[in-house]
């Protein structure tokens, strides 16, 4: 797990936010509010950029900081991260959130304006249950692939369109479908499939594997199989009668 305090200078914004202003002095854990994370001092202002040392040797960095990122070690390992990792990051995965709980290693906002990794640094990115919080999709997934290296991967999990889940929460921005992410991969030159929209950007992933998920009964009734074997005949007709619950998707990026 990554180890150590977060190393930056402070500096405040014009919106009052703290700034990373890149490497400085390390943090107590009386500042950072890591001290037991009950009682401590939890901090008034979120920062939307860090710089972060591991004991790999990669710095995580404001993304435009131009480093040639290397593996980690010998065996080629590259380093992960979990996007809004909450209280229970990835294993091995740093963990960013807005807002420093247990287990958060990085403090930042998806929405800022950059990721606070170097490009091409980061060999996998989880994102679980958090792409639904946000405003601009395309934008924070160009933020992703420019963390990436090539040929990194990255994990996500959400709530899928006809699940309860997917509209009880009042935080939810948006919502998804089986083909999805299908408007971040390039699309084929011929077939229906060749006039997804994808000039809203130029991020580009392949899809390795998608999985629609079911709780128990609709496992034993056999939905689940169906549903994963002919996606596109459940999706348009038998979604809303027995709806997934979540949609998982492992991209790599090309």
């Amino acid at each position: 797990s990554p180890p150590g305090p977060l190393s930056r200078t402070r500096e405040r914004g014009k919106d009052g936010h703290g700034r990373a202003a890149g490497a400085g002095r390390s943090l107590s854990d009386a500042e950072t509010g890591n001290e037991g994370h009950s009682g401590g001092a939890w901090p008034r202002r979120s920062l939307s950029q860090v710089r972060r040392r591991g004991k790999d040797g990669h710095d995580l960095a404001p993304a435009g900081a131009h480093v040639q990122a290397r593996p980690a070690d010998a065996e080629g390992r590259w380093p992960a991260v979990d996007l809004g990792c909450g209280r229970r990051p990835v294993p091995g995965a740093f963990g960013l959130d807005a807002v420093l709980l247990p287990g958060v290693d990085v403090l930042a906002r998806l929405e800022a304006p950059h990721l606070p990794f170097l490009p091409g640094s980061l060999g996998r990115v989880h994102a679980r249950h958090v792409l639904e919080h946000l405003d601009d999709l395309a934008a924070v997934m160009s933020e992703i692939a420019a963390s990436l290296r090539r040929g990194g991967r990255l994990s996500v999990e959400v709530p899928y369109f006809a699940s309860v889940s997917a509209f009880a929460d009042p935080t939810h921005r948006r919502w998804f479908t089986y083909t999805t992410f299908e408007h971040f991969t390039e699309p084929p030159a011929t077939g229906w499939r060749a006039h997804r929209h994808t000039w809203f950007s130029t991020v580009r992933f392949r899809i390795e594997a998608r999985r629609l998920i079911f709780g128990r009964a609709h496992r034993l009734l056999g939905v689940a199989w169906l549903a994963n074997r002919f996606p596109g005949i459940y999706e348009n007709l038998l979604a809303y009668w027995f709806p997934a619950r979540a949609l998982q998707v492992e991209l790599v990026k090309v």
